[in-house]
């Protein structure tokens, strides 16, 4: 199989139970990215799955096109660029993330997050 189709599934199905999850409770998810920095062992393992997920990414995937595969290359780097930022000034990410987090609007960004994996699993099952 293709590794971008296999890719497109898994991050394409992925994007899309999160991004519903998200635009449903974004109450939930904003209070989750508030107290994220307080979880000393779920954040360093976040960030270990961060970097973990986009170093496989890139390695497999670093694809630059005009088309849909990009997509999947974007996602690969920035989850490496965050666990790397995560892991390596933790300070600095997590008070960006805390002023990102006052400012989003979750519904919104549920939403596009979903219809992006829509599109991605639609590229990789069909």
């Amino acid at each position: 199989m293709d590794t971008s189709l296999l890719l497109a599934k898994f991050i394409g199905i992925f994007m899309t139970v999160v991004g519903v999850a998200i635009a449903k409770s974004p109450d939930y998810f904003r209070d989750l990215g508030k107290e994220y920095p307080n979880d000393k062992v779920g954040s360093y393992l976040g960030k270990l799955m961060a970097l973990i997920i986009g170093i496989l990414i890139v390695v497999t995937h670093n694809i630059w096109v005009m088309g849909w595969p990009v997509l999947i290359t974007l996602f690969g780097w920035m989850s490496l660029i965050k666990g790397t930022a995560l892991l390596i000034i933790p300070e600095h990410t997590h008070r960006f993330y805390g002023w990102l987090l006052e400012r989003l609007n979750y519904r919104i960004v549920g939403a596009v997050y979903a219809l992006i994996g829509l599109f991605l699993a639609w590229k990789g099952f069909f």
